[in-house]
């Protein structure tokens, strides 16, 4: 297996910041940027949220993944999802995170979230337990 040569990615770019707008039924709403995007992202649900991050993170090829993952259909996996432009800008958000995904191995994540309102950090291993920590802050 060659080796990708390596290419430096700006630490702002490896950044994604979320907002949440409402965490109604377990049901995450909010947004999502990083210094690459020239515009906000609404997200209506967890599902969206990942796949808008993933497709992120797979067009500045940073962190690399390991694998390919698998489907049900055998077209390769494309990122390329059509997301919404955030409209919601000035509605009130509940909670603000800063998301550094380092790794994406094992078909995970592996890294560390900030969130801001609280100034503290904690890292992941995994997406289950990203998920976690978004909601240990979200369901209070």
């Amino acid at each position: 297996m060659a080796l990708s040569p390596v290419r430096h990615v700006p630490y702002e770019a490896k950044t994604v910041n979320i907002r949440v707008y409402s965490y109604e039924g377990m049901n995450i709403v909010g947004a999502i940027n990083n210094t690459e995007l020239k515009t906000d992202y609404a997200f209506s649900n967890l599902t969206e949220m990942v796949f808008q991050i993933e497709s992120i993170l797979d067009n500045l090829q940073f962190p690399q993944v390991t694998f390919d993952l698998r489907t049900f259909d055998d077209q390769k996996k494309t990122s390329n999802y059509h997301f919404t432009t955030d409209e919601n800008s000035s509605k009130k958000t509940i909670a603000s995170f800063r998301l550094n995904v380092m790794y994406r191995q094992n078909a995970s994540w592996q890294g560390d979230i900030f969130y801001i309102d609280e100034n503290k950090t904690a890292k992941f291993r995994s997406l289950l337990e990203l998920i976690h920590l978004l909601d240990s802050v979200l369901r209070k």
